[in-house]
């Protein structure tokens, strides 16, 4: 089709939604508004489990989210499980700039809990990648969730 997919969700980090669009006749249509986002996350972790999609998106997300929310003891339990997930996918090759950023979010994470001595394992690790790589740009955005845009005006 047009837009080149069958949908797209649109997270609203503010407002703790997610809107659900689907491509009908190269128009985008609304599906659905979802009042909690980790709830939707937690689905879609569940569903490319079972499918074996790529379910590190979803875990980077949910990790996030729960970070962003200072659930610190929430966030870990998804970047225990996102690092493993990374290295089965060879991330440290082939997105070694991805896996350096949610290796030093995962380590302030491990700091939040008082977990120095993995943090340090975990920063000890991306400078390892960052030394490896020289010329390193990350291709992803991080979702801003709880952060509000500025006013202008």
């Amino acid at each position: 089709g047009k837009f080149g997919v069958a949908e797209y969700w649109i997270v609203s980090p503010e407002k703790k939604t997610v809107q659900v669009f689907e491509n009908r006749e190269n128009e985008l249509k609304p599906v659905a508004e979802f009042g909690e986002a980790e709830t939707y996350l937690q689905k879609a972790l569940k569903i490319d489990q079972q499918t074996g999609g790529d379910f590190f998106l979803d875990l980077t997300e949910l990790a996030r989210l729960n970070f962003d929310q200072q659930k610190f003891s929430g966030a870990v339990v998804y970047f225990d499980q996102l690092v493993p997930a990374l290295d089965a996918k060879h991330a440290e090759e082939g997105a070694p700039a991805a896996l350096i950023d949610i290796l030093s979010e995962y380590a302030d994470c491990l700091r939040k809990l008082n977990r120095e001595e993995e943090a340090k394992k975990a920063d000890d690790r991306a400078a390892s990648i960052r030394a490896k790589n020289s010329n390193l740009h990350s291709i992803t955005e991080r979702t801003p969730y709880g952060k509000y845009p500025e006013k202008k005006g």
